[in-house]
């Protein structure tokens, strides 16, 4: 699902697909409501970024209600498309304007990227967090709302979601929907070890002393 604003332009994902398709692999879009065609069927403009995982740009200019088509001779996926007005800039643990303003690079991505990120950040701080109260049923989110918490410990929550933004847009899509089978390999000449969902900036701005809190060893 895509959430976006007239005129912001977007990144559509494709995954798990065959490789080397760029070429051939087309991109279009449809008006979900009435069926007609608002981006033609193209092939120009789409990238594969790791093995069987394709991006591509576009931009709609009208609200409404779309469906994303990945085609290559037969249809691959499809994604909803939502253009609205009132997207959300707010998240939970931190905003669009936070994550702008921690990682001003980011500014070649579009809002809806950056929010889609943040979401993502949440969880993963959360997961690493290990904190095993109670969560808030509304977000599923365990420190929400920031407010309740000491104001220190808040704003550095803050400033890990946008450091962990900034490390998932710096690692690329594929590290993490990866599945690494190995937590080390050991050879001759080398040592390989497991990647890490939760980057080394985000682990150090999160305060420690709230991970301790949660039971879980820092």
């Amino acid at each position: 699902m895509i959430n976006t604003i007239p005129g912001e332009p977007f990144t559509a994902i494709l995954i798990e697909a065959p490789i080397g398709l760029v070429g051939t692999l087309t991109f279009s879009i449809i008006n979900a409501t009435s069926g007609a065609v608002v981006v033609a069927p193209r092939t120009t403009g789409i990238l594969e970024v790791a093995p069987g995982t394709y991006t591509t740009q576009e931009t709609l200019l009208s609200v409404g209600s779309y469906i994303a088509s990945w085609s290559d001779e037969e249809e691959i996926a499809t994604e909803e498309i939502t253009v609205g007005t009132d997207l959300p800039l707010e998240g939970t643990y931190a905003s669009v304007g936070d994550v702008r303003g921690y990682a001003p690079e980011l500014v070649t991505y579009s809002h809806e990227e950056i929010r889609t990120e943040i979401v993502k950040a949440e969880r993963d701080l959360d997961w690493w967090a290990g904190f095993g109260g109670l969560v808030n049923e509304t977000s599923g989110l365990r420190f929400d709302p920031l407010a309740d918490l000491d104001p220190r410990f808040s704003s550095a929550i803050t400033r890990a979601t946008c450091a962990q933004v900034q490390y998932r847009f710096y690692m690329g899509p594929a590290f993490f929907t990866e599945e690494l089978g190995y937590e080390e390999v050991q050879g001759r000449d080398q040592t390989v070890r497991k990647g890490r969902r939760v980057g080394p900036q985000a682990r150090s701005e999160f305060p420690r002393a709230l991970r301790k809190m949660t039971g879980k060893i820092a």
